[in-house]
């Protein structure tokens, strides 16, 4: 199945399927924050917060208790620990555009970003390999988008 995860200038995200269906949203708190909130379909609401004295790291908080985790690994690639489980989201392709989500060697989800010019934001096509979208697909896509806005804008993390 595919989806679409559209900025709103620079602000945030937000995740639809093909019938502008929405499943959730990622918002920052202000323009150059490393703060964000997720606030999925279902009414629930996640809060990225930086851990650590460098930063480098994010803790995923679910009413101010930590229910997932974000890091790097040596090789570039973010490790994110989300409800127990441990996901690799690592860059491929030519011009390393591409995003692949994996669990256990086993490919989640292709993400695949674009540049839209006449909106000033960065727009992402995901294509989810076998499974449906369920408030925990949503919640890790939309965890997936923070760490690659992350990564491409250049704010330390990468």
């Amino acid at each position: 199945m595919k989806y679409t995860i559209r900025g709103n200038r620079n602000k945030g995200f937000v995740i639809t399927d093909e019938h502008d269906q929405s499943y959730g949203r990622v918002d920052y708190t202000n323009w150059f924050s490393r703060k964000a909130v997720i606030s999925l379909s279902t009414q629930e609401n996640y809060e990225i917060v930086p851990s650590g004295f460098w930063q480098t790291s994010f803790d995923i908080l679910k009413s101010e208790h930590k229910v997932g985790e974000i890091r790097m690994n040596w090789r570039g690639n973010m490790i994110l620990d989300v409800q127990e489980k441990s996901y690799m989201l690592k860059r491929s392709g030519f011009w390393q555009r591409q995003l692949e989500l994996s669990s256990n060697q086993e490919e989640i989800a292709s993400i695949r970003q674009t540049y839209e010019w006449t909106k000033l934001g960065y727009s992402f096509d995901v294509t989810l390999k076998s499974t449906d979208m369920t408030p925990k697909i949503a919640l890790l896509l939309l965890v997936t988008t923070y760490c690659a806005n992350q990564q491409y804008a250049g704010s330390g993390i990468a």
